[in-house]
């Protein structure tokens, strides 16, 4: 593994990279293993973690789908943590909702400070105007993560927990209120439905009639990044049952 200054090794300096072909395509040479994802630079950020921090949702999303693990973004910090004190240039909440999407997604893993999701996004939203998190995106984002099973009553290594914060001096009682509500499960409409279980629909009409199934998903691919998946593509015949 040849790194930089930085710490930085090929994968990692594919994860920043704004074109996402780029990072396709390294994980295409490479072939991470899953140790690879959770080697770490300097700055102790994984693959992932840099993709986060300075990457786009794209390069996320290639990374995700190759096996990066959703809840680290490296040596300190869960990916939720690092996605959620971006700032709201960064792409934040598309690349939050990118991560709390993942079939893998863990809502009560621990990052810095034994903080789980749900607390750093209400520190966030307290504590750090800088980041502009308004409460809006904060309600939107715990009532996802309540949704996707996170406890609020688990504490951090401060000994507080998610409702230890509800009645904080800074909230106005409006937040307060909400915050409480959202806490205990009630479904305030905040957040979208969920998208974890939607199925793959393949339609006739959008397939050409000239080409078999394999060869249509092979030009699917080619449509949409430019390159021929072809072993991707049979994987998910394969998964499909539709190889033959």
């Amino acid at each position: 593994d040849v790194v930089d200054n930085r710490g930085w090794n090929a994968l990692m300096w594919a994860a920043q990279l704004k074109d996402p072909g780029t990072c396709l395509d390294a994980i295409e040479l490479l072939k991470p293993s899953a140790e690879d994802f959770q080697k770490c630079d300097a700055a102790k950020r994984n693959p992932l973690g840099i993709a986060i921090a300075e990457g786009t949702v794209a390069n996320m999303r290639t990374l995700l789908a190759a096996g990066a693990n959703p809840n680290s973004a490296g040596s300190e910090k869960t990916a939720f943590g690092a996605a959620i004190s971006l700032d709201p240039s960064s792409d934040r909440l598309e690349k939050v909702r990118l991560i709390m999407a993942q079939q893998d997604f863990n809502a009560n893993a621990k990052g810095a400070g034994g903080n789980t999701a749900v607390i750093d996004t209400i520190e966030v939203a307290l504590f750090q105007p800088n980041k502009s998190l308004g409460w809006t995106e904060a309600f939107e984002t715990i009532e996802t993560l309540i949704r996707e099973g996170a406890d609020p009553n688990i504490e951090n290594d401060k000994g507080y927990s998610a409702k230890d914060w509800q009645n904080n001096s800074r909230a106005a009682d409006y937040v307060s209120s909400t915050l409480g509500r959202l806490l205990n499960g009630e479904n305030l409409g905040f957040a979208p439905p969920s998208g974890k279980n939607i199925g793959l629909v393949l339609q006739q009409s959008y397939f050409v009639a000239s080409l078999n199934v394999l060869d249509n998903v092979i030009l699917a691919s080619w449509l949409a990044t430019g390159h021929q998946a072809t072993q991707k593509a049979t994987e998910l015949l394969e998964q499909l049952d539709l190889k033959d």
